[in-house]
């Protein structure tokens, strides 16, 4: 549980620094001034270094999770409940135990 609020902050940072990326990159495009660029250019080298790192740690942390733990994440994001693995196999071929989870 620790390792997913961890993860989740570390998304969260990520998807924060993407949008301020591209309200700077929408500045841009409706008042293209050449000071502006230069600044621009820079906050966007600082936030691209920023996003590597810190893609890099997620990246990192996830591969750290308990095998299970990555496996719920995986049926979590793709909408996949425990009903409906079991509704997907033939409970002849596996032991009494899984139908009762």
């Amino acid at each position: 549980m620790k390792e997913r609020l961890k993860l989740n902050a570390q998304e969260e940072r990520v998807s924060e620094l993407r949008h301020e990326r591209a309200q700077i990159q929408d500045i841009l495009e409706a008042e293209p001034l050449p000071s502006d660029e230069e600044a621009a250019n820079a906050r966007f080298a600082a936030i691209d270094e920023k996003l590597a790192r810190l893609e890099t740690q997620l990246e990192e942390s996830e591969a750290a999770m308990p095998l299970h733990e990555r496996i719920k994440e995986i049926f979590k994001e793709n909408g996949v409940t425990l009903t409906d693995v079991r509704n997907m196999v033939s409970f002849d071929r596996f032991p009494a135990f899984i139908t009762e989870i």
